[in-house]
């Protein structure tokens, strides 16, 4: 799972939806030419503040208990 990068984010402070844009190549016949689950997280740009992307561990990380408080 991807995540906004940017602690302040809309988007990681639970007020938007998290929604990135990328770019890929794509084929003469509309194909995907590369595989999204194989393009870097941090070519993924959040659409609200513009920050990279960063995987989501499965434990939350001290940053994620602190901005709950």
């Amino acid at each position: 799972m991807i995540r906004c990068s940017d602690t302040g984010c809309p988007s990681r402070t639970h007020e938007e939806t998290p929604f990135f844009n990328v770019s890929v190549t794509m084929g003469e016949d509309r194909e995907l030419c590369e595989n999204p689950m194989k393009i870097p997280v941090k070519q993924f740009e959040c659409m609200y503040c513009g920050s990279p992307g960063e995987e989501v561990v499965s434990r939350p990380t001290l940053g994620d208990l602190v901005a709950r408080q």
